[in-house]
């Protein structure tokens, strides 16, 4: 599979081909818990998901444990939060700034409420908004690196910052709604 997927993806500027992972009701739960975002391709050294050119989305059939998700009705507004997981850097003000014009850009979006951005990456603060409001879209920019098998993101704290995914999962799936869409935008 890997390697008819690297000839499939197409060059630079072309429109993005849609790669759908899905696993069986009885696949290995280890193998269905692994963020298949941090795939990694060792010929050319890119992940899954920094590539531009593939749209990826994940489907995990869980037998009987079904997760809220934020519905949006007719008449109601989509609700997105976004957070800037950098370091305090001067190299990454251009992402932070960034970031803030999105939001302003997202402003004109009928229907679509965006709250002022978290501009680090902090568990509890991220934990109160997503408890206080719906959130049906979180955009996270941030950065990762790693080796195949052992990604990591950085979210601060001990040693230089980058800790193991599970944990950015976590913070954002620790309530009780979960948000419907999580996008993960990479910086160089």
């Amino acid at each position: 599979v890997g390697e008819q997927l690297k000839r499939k993806i197409h060059a630079k500027g072309e429109s993005p081909i849609r790669l759908s992972i899905e696993f069986v009701d009885n696949a290995d739960s280890t193998l269905k818990g692994l963020p298949c975002e941090f795939l990694f391709e060792p010929d050319k050294s890119w992940f899954l998901a920094t590539k531009t050119e593939l749209s990826l989305t994940r489907y995990v059939s869980v037998e009987d444990q079904w997760s809220p998700v934020g519905q949006v009705g007719d008449r109601e507004n989509l609700r997105a939060l976004l957070i800037a997981a950098l370091p305090d850097d001067e190299r990454f003000a251009s992402h932070r700034e960034a970031l803030k014009k999105l939001k302003i850009a997202l402003e004109d979006v009928k229907n679509l409420e965006v709250a002022k951005p978290i501009s680090h990456w902090d568990p509890g603060k991220i934990k109160d908004a997503l408890k206080a409001e719906e959130y049906h879209i979180v955009h996270v920019v941030g950065i990762c690196r790693g080796v195949p098998g052992k990604p990591e993101i950085y979210l601060g704290g001990e040693g230089d910052g980058f800790q193991d995914p599970r944990v950015f999962v976590d913070c954002l799936t620790d309530t009780a709604m979960r948000p419907r869409l999580v996008i993960l935008q990479l910086c160089d």
